[in-house]
């Protein structure tokens, strides 16, 4: 099962990567949104904090459903992952998470050193990629481990 959450950015940024990742038909992925809680007017100062342990929840629970049979996806886009208890449910199931490139970075998901950056623009630079590169190299990894798995398996 393939997990991928967008962190910082904007909202219409995040929205617009996932909606490349899962349109593009690859992994099959599905998108999985919980929606910020962003009111009309509202400034980041006047929002009440988030509750990131009930949104970690909520998450778990979507990734318990991927995996009834028959499989419903691939795997999942989380489009906003807000918060660092969202950040750890989806790095303790195998996922990564990517940060949006170019706009502001998230104040509660730091950024780790085998995060993914990535960009709006259809081709990257440097160590900040288009969506559909991260993507074919978060599924070359998992697929690269996989192999060595089952080779240490085969010789064991």
């Amino acid at each position: 099962m393939f997990l991928i959450a967008l962190s910082g950015g904007e909202i219409a940024d995040r929205e617009r990567i996932s909606d490349c990742l899962v349109t593009s038909g690859k992994a099959r992925l599905a998108g999985f949104a919980m929606n910020p809680p962003l009111r009309r007017g509202a400034t980041v100062k006047k929002l009440p904090p988030l509750d990131g342990k009930a949104r970690a929840t909520r998450l778990a629970q979507a990734i318990d459903g991927l995996e009834a049979r028959p499989p419903v996806a691939g795997g999942l886009v989380i489009v906003h992952c807000l918060t660092l208890e969202e950040a750890v449910v989806v790095r303790e199931s195998g996922g990564e998470v990517w940060h949006v490139y170019g706009a502001k970075p998230s104040a509660l998901v730091p950024i780790r050193r085998a995060d993914r950056m990535v960009t709006l623009g259809e081709n990257g630079f440097g160590h900040v990629l288009a969506p559909l590169e991260a993507l074919s190299e978060y599924l070359l990894a998992l697929g690269l481990a996989a192999r060595h798995n089952t080779r240490r398996l085969a010789r064991g």
